[in-house]
């Protein structure tokens, strides 16, 4: 007698699915140490191409594109409620941009004149302007990467006499004033910026610091990628001993300097922070070792891995 045809598919299929399943049993730890060798080889270089492609073609700025377009329909207003800061006549207003970014919008309110530090979404940028009523003079570009520069072509030639600074060896878009380690910037009689060469992130990372102290206020730093309110920018195109030493130049400003990052990471990079320093009360509680006053300064050493004593 002849099977029916829906025994006949149930059996191949109980065939192939036993196969799988004695080829899982027995082959498994093989087979997933060599997937586990293969991606250790490819990982690393695949990241590269991309990177790549990302900073050096026009890929990247399709890919930006998009992400500034599912950022805008995410967060129409922007992904997080931010106030101005004015401090004797200077007004830093943090404009959200893109998922977790910060552009600055810096004017000097008795001249109407702005600057704007790393505009990765001209559009925001360009409300905030608006709606100040401020006229732009120049941008600020922290480095190349297209969430901190994807605006600077956009709101050049929406402001003709924008003029957009930065260093040359990031190849930032739309650069017109390359700039230097400690080089000085001035716009009228309130805003003096003085720019610092910190690679690391980038071959070509710079931060802009606000001089504060001529008007009787705290200084600010504009820091870009290079440190954030908990951490530090990833090390894209530099080692450990270079980052140290940028991070060294942010150490050295005063320490009423006020810090306004590019990303908004905080919470994150907290998170991990106070883990860390639990485990280490918990321990010191657990095995007697004594006074455990010194336990956070020890804790964000250890956790930031610099400088020992």
């Amino acid at each position: 007698m002849a099977l029916p045809d829906w025994t006949v598919y149930l059996l191949c299929s109980a065939s192939v699915c036993g196969g799988i399943y004695f080829c899982r049993v027995f082959k498994c730890a093989r087979i997933s140490a060599w997937i586990a060798k293969l991606m250790a080889l490819t990982e690393k270089p695949l990241f590269w191409i991309a990177y790549s492609l990302y900073t050096r073609t026009k890929l990247g700025y399709i890919f930006h594109k998009r992400q500034m377009r599912k950022a805008r329909e995410r967060y129409p207003a922007g992904h997080s409620r931010t106030q101005p800061t004015i401090i004797n006549g200077i007004k830093i207003i943090p404009v959200p941009t893109l998922l977790d970014n910060y552009s600055y919008v810096v004017i000097d309110t008795a001249s109407n004149m702005a600057v704007v530090v790393d505009p990765a979404d001209p559009q925001p940028v360009q409300a905030c302007l608006e709606e100040e009523g401020v006229a732009l003079q120049a941008v600020l570009c922290t480095h190349k990467h297209w969430d901190h520069s994807g605006g600077n072509r956009a709101l050049k030639r929406r402001y003709r006499s924008c003029r957009v600074y930065g260093n040359a060896m990031d190849n930032i878009p739309g650069l017109t004033h390359p700039l230097s380690d400690k080089d000085t910037i001035d716009f009228g009689s309130q805003l003096h910026f003085r720019a610092f060469y910190t690679p690391g992130h980038t071959v070509g990372h710079m931060i802009y610091l606000l001089d504060g102290q001529a008007l009787g206020g705290p200084s600010s730093l504009f820091s870009g990628d290079l440190v954030f309110l908990s951490g530090c920018g990833r090390m894209f195109e530099g080692n450990a001993s270079t980052m140290l030493s940028s991070l060294d130049t942010v150490g050295s400003l005063n320490d009423e300097t006020l810090l306004w990052p590019g990303l908004s990471f905080q919470d994150t990079s907290m998170l991990k922070l106070t883990c860390c320093l639990l485990l280490k009360w918990s321990l010191a509680m657990l095995y007697g070792s004594g006074s455990c006053s010194g336990c956070w300064n020890r804790g964000v050493r250890d956790f930031a891995h610099v400088h020992p004593p």
